[in-house]
C-alpha cells in the first residue's frame, strides 16, 4: 500500500483484500503540513480513479487557535472542490491521551456514517523515529520498537468497528513534504503545541533534530522489528483462521497449543480485547502471568482486563468477565461485543457464563456478535500489504 508516495497513491491492495469496495475514503486533516500534503496527494489519487473522499477535521475544544485551524481546513477543501466536516469534542478534558481517544472516536464515527472503510492519516517518517525513541526510553520490547504500522485497525472500540487506518506518508520526511507544498504554492498551519517541550514527543523531536545519526539508527531498528512483527502477526492470523472459533454468544474457543509459545502473548492480547469488547492493550505483566498459567496446562477460570479465560484440554475458552458487563446498549452496540441487527436470530448461550453476558432480549433476536468481524478486520490489516 502506498509504498512510493512520490507516485500516485495506490489503494489496490485494499480492494483485493476486500476492505474497500469502491466506496468513500476518509482523510483526517488537521491543517498542519503533514496532513495537508496527504490531502493534496489523495485528491490526485481520487481524481484519477473517480473515487469519493471525505475530509474530516477535529476541534478538541482545548485551544482557541483550533477554530482558525478547522476553518483553514474547510477553506482548503473547498478550493479543491471538496467539503470538510468539522468534528467537535463536546466534553474536552486536558491530557494528550484523552484527546487522542476522543479524536479517534470522532473520526471513526464520522467515517462509518459516511460509509468509509478506510481512514488515511498523515504520520511521517519523523513521527516514526520519534515514536521508536519514546518507546525505547519506556523499555518497550521488539514489538513495540516495530513502531507505527502502515496499516492497522482503529485503536478505539466499538466506534472503530469496520474501519482500517492507513498511513501512506511513513516513508517520507516532514521536511520533504513541506518542500513539496512550498513548490506547489500550498500553505499550512503550524500547531504551536508542536513546540511545547512539556510533551514527550516534542522533546524527542528536538533531540532527533540535532542528531541525524540517531534518527537513522532508530529507523533501521524500527524496520527490522517491523519485519519481525509482521511475520509474527501473519502466523497468528493464519492460526486464528484454523484454530479459533467465534460463537454467536460472543465467546471464543482457541486451540492455543497449535500456536508457538513465543507468539502466545501477542495472540492473547488480541483475544482478551475481543472477548472483553474493548481496544485497550493488556498490561504486559498480566499477559506474562496468563501465558505462564496457559503453558502449565488446563486451569480454572480467571479474569484479565475484562475477559474471562478458562483452560480446556489443549485449548482455551474466552468470554466476558461477568462482573464487568455493561448495563445498557450504547449507539446500538452492547458492551462492545454485540451490534443491533434486525435480521439476527435469537442467541442461545452455550453456557451459564455466556448467558450472564448477553444483551437484553438476545434470545428473541435483534443482536449479532462482533467478534468474527473484528478478527477478520484485524487479519485484513495484517495481510493487506
Amino acid at each position: 500500500l502506498l509504498r512510493h508516495l512520490s507516485q500516485p497513491i495506490d489503494l489496490t491492495p485494499f480492494d483485493k483484500a476486500g476492505t474497500l469496495t469502491g466506496g468513500t475514503v476518509a482523510i483526517a486533516v488537521s491543517g498542519g503540513g503533514d496532513s495537508i500534503a496527504l490531502l493534496h496527494r489523495a485528491v490526485r489519487w481520487a481524481d484519477d480513479r473517480s473515487r469519493d473522499l471525505i475530509i474530516l477535521t477535529v476541534d478538541h475544544g482545548l485551544r482557541a487557535e483550533a477554530v482558525d485551524e478547522t476553518a483553514f481546513v474547510e477553506t482548503t477543501a473547498q478550493s479543491l472542490g471538496l467539503k470538510a466536516l468539522t468534528l467537535k469534542w463536546q466534553t474536552p478534558r486536558p491530557g494528550q491521551g484523552h484527546a487522542r481517544r476522543a479524536r479517534h472516536s470522532l473520526l471513526a464515527d464520522a467515517a462509518r456514517q459516511a460509509g468509509a472503510g478506510l481512514l488515511l492519516l498523515g504520520h511521517t517518517e519523523d513521527d516514526q523515529a520519534e515514536t521508536v525513541l519514546m518507546r525505547s526510553k519506556a523499555g518497550a520490547g521488539a514489538r513495540g520498537l516495530a513502531g507505527i504500522a502502515p496499516v492497522s485497525v482503529s485503536p478505539v472500540w466499538p466506534e472503530g468497528r469496520g474501519l482500517l487506518l492507513a498511513r501512506p506518508l511513513l516513508g517520507i520526511s516532514r521536511g520533504t513534504l513541506r518542500n513539496e507544498l512550498r513548490a506547489a504554492g500550498h500553505s499550512w498551519i503550524d500547531d504551536p503545541t508542536n513546540e511545547n517541550a512539556d510533551h514527550a514527543r516534542v522533546r524527542a523531536r528536538q533531540s532527533l533534530a540535532s542528531n541525524p545519526q540517531a534518527r537513522s539508527a532508530l529507523l533501521s531498528l524500527q524496520a527490522r522489528n517491523a519485519r519481525l512483527r509482521r511475520a509474527e502477526d501473519r502466523v497468528i492470523a493464519h492460526w486464528s483462521e484454523r484454530h479459533l472459533v467465534c460463537s454467536a454468544d460472543a465467546t471464543l474457543e482457541a486451540e492455543i497449543a497449535a500456536l508457538p509459545k513465543p507468539l502466545r502473548s501477542a495472540a492473547m492480547d488480541l483475544l482478551t480485547q475481543v472477548a472483553a469488547g474493548h481496544a485497550q492493550p493488556v498490561d504486559r505483566p498480566g499477559l506474562a502471568a496468563l501465558c505462564d498459567v496457559i503453558d502449565a496446562g488446563p486451569f480454572a477460570g480467571r479474569t484479565l482486563a475484562g475477559a474471562y479465560i478458562r483452560g480446556r484440554n489443549a485449548g482455551l475458552f474466552l468470554g466476558r468477565d461477568p462482573g464487568a458487563v455493561a448495563a445498557s446498549p450504547i449507539d446500538d452496540v452492547f458492551d462492545g461485543r454485540f451490534a443491533r441487527s434486525a435480521s439476527a436470530k435469537g442467541i442461545e448461550p452455550r453456557s451459564k457464563h455466556a448467558s450472564i453476558a448477553l444483551p437484553p432480549g438476545a434470545e428473541s433476536g435483534g443482536w449479532r456478535a462482533l467478534a468474527h468481524d473484528r478478527l477478520a478486520l484485524w487479519r485484513a490489516s495484517i495481510t493487506a500489504l
